[in-house]
């Protein structure tokens, strides 16, 4: 089946921004990591750290992880483009037939 190209994805642009990853004192800071994130094992990452000033290592795992959160939303995106896209050309009832 080929997809027409009239029909425009939707394209998002998202920007990350952290706060500092840690405090002087040595904990997260105080910052709210909300239900989603455990606070014992963000913490657990900054202190594989080799140097806090630049925090390259925890730095590299936390943006991979955002990067590989952001491929997998633009898949599921994808996904449900093409359906409406079936659903559009075909009708609901012989879409996935």
């Amino acid at each position: 089946m080929v997809v027409n190209s009239s029909f425009a994805k939707p394209t998002r642009v998202r920007k990350l921004t952290l706060p500092p990853m840690q405090s002087e004192e040595g904990s997260v800071g105080g910052i709210d990591l909300g239900e989603n994130i455990d606070a014992a094992t963000f913490e657990q990452i900054l202190e594989m750290d080799d140097d806090e000033d630049d925090r390259e290592f925890s730095r590299s795992i936390v943006f991979g992880f955002f990067e590989q959160a952001e491929q997998t939303f633009d898949q599921m995106e994808t996904a449900l483009y093409v359906t409406r896209h079936i659903r559009h050309t075909f009708g609901p009832s012989r879409a996935f037939h």
